[in-house]
């Protein structure tokens, strides 16, 4: 549990970055809906937010920010318009994480109706989103290159392709083609990382903590035993010890018994709370 809160905590410190992206660029592409160089960073900040709330496992939120991502993916591909009706959306929606994030932050469980209502929500904005359908390009038509020529003897002369050169083989060697899925994937790893790496820090944080005082109680510990096994260690039996008759009532006072056997026991109760 107290992982979990934890967890929870560096998970708030991270959405809050994200949330000012977002807000940020959604006032922005209200304004300029035709400016979509910001479309791509919005899609990294809501992907990075589902990530992490599935991972401390506030699902609601994560759904949300899914439905949010989708969208913002749509419109960075081409195949959704920033109308006002879809920014008011991912406004109305982002206020809508803000809300339960708040209320996680009291103690509060997440309400689930919140991604109907964003589903919902979201159906009649895209009523009024125009699709961006695509061109219809005609393909063209092939163009037949001779792959050879006769020559004026009648000989067949073969056209052949330049090799390709050793310097561009090995200009070639020094890339590597990465699909861009793969690296939006990884970046959104790289929040859920940083998550984890702050928590993991803490956590070593208060380790070293605790290992201090286990060590600091270690060593109390350990003189105590040794003047105590210093003052017995060669004190008289009990059953040799020569005891007057006029004193022998007095044996069984519970002070004179316990006093030095109960000091031990308190201190030691003391060094191990």
């Amino acid at each position: 549990m107290a992982q979990d809160e934890s967890l929870i905590r560096f998970f708030l410190e991270e959405a809050e970055e994200h949330l000012n992206v977002l807000e940020q660029g959604f006032l922005r592409l209200e304004q300029h809906p035709e400016d979509l160089s910001q479309v791509d960073e919005l899609f990294r900040s809501a992907h990075t937010l589902k990530g992490s709330a599935a991972l401390v496992k506030l699902n609601t939120i994560s759904e949300v920010a899914h439905l949010m991502e989708d969208q913002l993916e749509a419109v960075r591909d081409g195949k959704l318009r920033p109308t006002k009706a879809l920014v008011d959306w991912l406004l109305h929606t982002l206020d809508a994480i803000k809300g339960a994030i708040s209320e996680v932050v009291k103690g509060n469980p997440e309400n689930p109706g919140l991604v109907e209502e964003a589903s919902r929500s979201l159906k009649e904005a895209l009523k009024t989103t125009e699709e961006v359908k695509p061109e219809k390009v005609e393909p063209e038509r092939p163009r037949v290159v001779p792959s050879a020529e006769v020559s004026e003897e009648g000989y067949i002369e073969e056209k052949r392709s330049p090799g390709r050169r050793k310097e561009d083989i090995e200009t070639l060697t020094h890339f590597v083609r990465v699909h861009v899925a793969n690296i939006e994937k990884m970046m959104a790893l790289v929040g859920e990382l940083t998550i984890l790496k702050n928590y993991f820090l803490s956590e070593s944080t208060e380790a070293n903590r605790i290992k201090d005082e286990i060590e600091y109680a270690q060593r109390r510990l350990l003189k105590e035993i040794e003047d105590f096994s210093s003052r017995y260690a060669y004190s008289i039996p009990e059953k040799i010890k020569y005891v007057d008759e006029l004193l022998a009532e007095f044996q069984d006072l519970e002070f004179d018994r316990y006093e030095d056997i109960n000091l031990f026991a308190r201190k030691i109760q003391e060094i191990t709370d």
